[in-house]
């Protein structure tokens, strides 16, 4: 074991003490200074010399300290700058990472929605259909009565509705009746005229009493009867074209392969119903009724 300080204490004060003797002192030891440690080795360390340490002086320790201090001192300073870095940089990952979880539950919200609503929809598809009934189609010679004139028996590729009663018969059905009716009428009045305007139930209602009247004696007077060809009820309005009947009428004919003949002309159909200023009427019956 090295020998400490108070070791080398002890052997100088047994020296003192012992007493003088005839036998020849041995020179003294030196007396290491206080700045050096004598080691002393074992039996088995002897044969390696003893090997002095300096310590350095304690001006230079406190010199050092001092420097080390200042070291820390600095070291603390710089961890605490990298410290507050890095809190700055965690907390905006921090950040950053909240706004990607919100951004994913807002996407998980709506597929779960969406879900749901494919569920719903599998469900309602899934569920048997109502049977669906069976729907009647009308064979199309049963239509053969209805698309037909009852005048001329043939397809009414021109159908016109007489408004007093509601019967409908082609435009070339009515034309020859009603110039029939004509003709006798004209026969017996030869004075009449064909250009007289119609005048309706409601440009009547406003007119004054005494002219209504005196206008309703004029027309009731100088005025064919035309009737209905099946109920004869008096037919007092133009009749109107049916266009309901007519759309029928050429379905069923496409179905049979047939084809609409071509539509004469109204001014040749005019000029057949009077005489004289019949050939100049714009409207199909304006010759019968007078003009709008």
């Amino acid at each position: 074991m090295p020998a400490t300080r108070s070791s080398v204490s002890r052997l100088r004060t047994r020296a003192s003490d012992t007493p003088y003797s005839s036998s020849p002192v041995a020179p003294s030891t030196p007396t290491p200074p206080d700045n050096e440690i004598i080691v002393i080795s074992s039996d088995d360390e002897s044969e390696h010399p003893p090997r002095r340490s300096r310590v350095p002086a304690r001006k230079g320790k406190s010199k050092a300290r001092t420097s080390r201090v200042s070291t820390d001192n600095e070291v603390i300073e710089i961890s605490d700058i990298s410290s507050a870095s890095d809190g700055r940089r965690v907390s905006g990952e921090v950040l950053e990472l909240r706004k990607q979880i919100k951004r994913l539950e807002e996407k998980q919200r709506l597929l779960e929605m969406q879900l749901s609503q494919a569920h719903e929809d599998y469900e309602r598809l899934a569920k048997p259909a109502p049977p669906v009934k069976a729907e009647k189609s009308v064979p199309v010679s049963a239509l053969a009565d209805v698309i037909c004139c009852e005048i001329c028996t043939d397809k009414m590729w021109s159908p016109y509705v007489l408004t007093d009663c509601g019967h409908i018969f082609c435009q070339g059905c009515l034309t020859d009746w009603f110039n029939t009716t004509l003709v006798q009428y004209l026969n017996a009045h030869p004075t009449y005229n064909l250009n007289l305007p119609y005048i309706d139930d409601a440009t009547l209602a406003r007119l004054p009493v005494q002219l209504r009247g005196y206008i309703q004696g004029v027309y009731k007077q100088e005025r064919p009867n035309y009737t209905c060809p099946t109920c004869r009820k008096e037919v007092r309005h133009h009749p109107i074209e049916s266009f309901a009947m007519k759309t029928v009428v050429r379905l069923v004919a496409d179905a049979n392969g047939e084809k609409s003949p071509r539509k004469a002309s109204t001014s040749t159909r005019v000029t057949r119903a009077g005489r004289g200023g019949a050939a100049t009427v714009d409207g199909a019956f304006d010759g019968f009724f007078g003009r709008t």
